[in-house]
């Protein structure tokens, strides 16, 4: 069963909190949980891109052919 720590991520992610981020792969991390673990360590790799796609405004409609 995955821990508490993994639903307040998914709130901060649908409610575009990126600033949030760090604290959240720190507290993910302290679980041990090794499947949180390896998604922490996974956003680490690309932190600040992963940071901007959840603050920043961003579509993904048509961007061809238009």
């Amino acid at each position: 069963m995955a821990p508490r720590n993994s639903g307040r991520g998914a709130r901060r992610v649908a409610e575009r909190r990126g600033q949030e981020l760090a604290d959240w792969l720190e507290q993910t991390e302290a679980t041990g949980f090794q499947p949180l673990c390896s998604l922490a360590r996974g956003l680490r790799q690309d932190f600040d891109a992963v940071t901007a796609g959840l603050t920043l405004e961003w579509k993904s409609g048509r961007v061809e052919g238009k």
